[in-house]
């Protein structure tokens, strides 16, 4: 009976001795908390890593509401600032992964080839670092260290694939872009042809009306068709570069295929588009709205350079 009653307590001390062991580690342990963390207001984010063997310092800085970045000042593209912007501004943490980065850096991405650094600015006044990890499987969640904590948590969102990003890939195609309703001119030259387009100002009964010049004299025949026009011009009203080109790269040949001239509103656009060598190659071209030269696919020269039989009225069509 004696024995039973010392095993007997022995076995209830241990059973609080566990209790108190689980208490402990669940009100120290963050990996079922889920906050928010709210970073101040910023201006600039700063973005370190290294992509294979190159050490990427990327600073953007924010001016007029669009960000640029600081080296070359190219102009960040739209999408990827926004990301970044989010991700920065309201930080959701889904839990604690580890006490400590150390020995745990390869599990989770932080080791110094594979992290990202992310600093974020207020003037010159930093107001949040994140040490980025790698993402998850399904890039939903990542693993980070925020300021100078040393713990690792998670957090939602891809954080690597959103920061990991060099000069070239953040910056933005976008040559020019305008509402096609202010088009109220359009000038085209290529081999075949020379014409310009230009919209006629009648009352709003009337509707859009187009003129057609041919030798800098005006005709009646052929007649624009503002369906097709309208359809045109909503191709022509913006223009995103494939890929960007070097300021000292040279152009393919002397004359371009293809120039065509907008205008739209207070603004001219004018683009001149150089085929390659070879008949689908990509295109060479050059716009008035960017010093820097750009590449197209090849069918954006039938695109500009739209045959003037292609847009006008034809009396026997059905």
């Amino acid at each position: 009976m004696k024995k039973f009653c010392v095993k007997k307590l022995v076995l209830l001390f241990l059973i609080a001795v566990f209790l108190c062991v689980y208490i402990v580690q669940l009100a120290t342990s963050g990996n079922t908390e889920t906050r928010i963390v709210e970073t101040p207001s910023f201006d600039s984010i700063e973005i370190q890593w290294k992509d294979g063997a190159e050490d990427i310092n990327l600073k953007l800085v924010k001016k007029d509401g669009k960000y640029f970045t600081e080296k070359n000042n190219y102009e960040a593209d739209v999408s990827s600032v926004e990301e970044m912007e989010n991700a920065i501004k309201s930080i959701k943490i889904l839990g604690t992964v580890a006490s400590s980065v150390s020995g745990n850096e390869v599990r989770y991405g932080l080791e110094e080839e594979n992290a990202v650094t992310v600093n974020v600015y207020k003037g010159n006044k930093k107001v949040r670092r994140i040490l980025v990890g790698k993402d998850s499987s399904t890039n939903t969640r990542s693993f980070v260290c925020l300021d100078e904590e040393d713990k690792v948590v998670t957090v939602q969102g891809a954080f690597h694939g959103i920061f990991a990003v060099t000069e070239e890939t953040v910056r933005s195609k976008s040559v020019y872009s305008t509402d096609s309703n202010l088009i109220t001119k359009v000038h085209v030259k290529t081999a075949e042809e020379e014409y310009e387009l230009s919209r006629i100002v009648n009352g709003s009964d009337a509707g859009v009306q187009w003129n057609v010049t041919l030798n800098n004299t005006s005709v009646q025949n052929p007649v624009p068709d503002t369906s097709k026009v309208r359809s045109w011009l909503n191709l022509i009203s913006s223009l995103d570069a494939g890929e960007w080109q070097g300021t000292d790269t040279a152009l393919y040949h002397e004359n371009a295929d293809v120039e065509v001239e907008i205008t739209a509103g207070v603004n001219t656009y004018s683009v001149k588009m150089y085929k390659g060598a070879e008949e689908n190659s990509d295109v060479q071209v050059t716009c008035s709205a960017t010093p820097y030269k750009f590449t197209v696919p090849a069918y954006f020269v039938n695109r500009f350079g739209k045959h003037l039989d292609d847009i006008v009225e034809h009396e026997n069509a059905e």
